[in-house]
């Protein structure tokens, strides 16, 4: 790698001014516990975050809409309880 080149920062800056980490798909999986065919079926549901696309064919996730459909799990479970 060239010293022009960089490595992308997978954090860039949301409208609101607080950082925003962008996460793959191995790591939303082990964040969640879904395999891959769960997590793209309940995207077509419209059930679980849309990724955005980050270069290429490449996407991930923002880290914030996936914690807050974890802590929306979270919070059903709670609630049953």
């Amino acid at each position: 790698m060239s010293q022009s080149q960089s490595i992308p920062d997978r954090t860039c800056r949301a409208s609101d001014g607080r950082g925003e980490r962008l996460v793959r798909l191995p790591e939303v999986r082990a964040r969640t516990g879904l395999k891959t065919t769960t997590i793209y079926r309940r995207m077509n549901e419209g059930t679980f975050p849309r990724p955005v696309p980050i270069g290429g064919s490449r996407v991930a996730w923002l880290e914030s809409q996936v914690d807050a459909w974890i802590a929306a799990r979270i919070a059903e479970a709670e609630a049953i309880a």
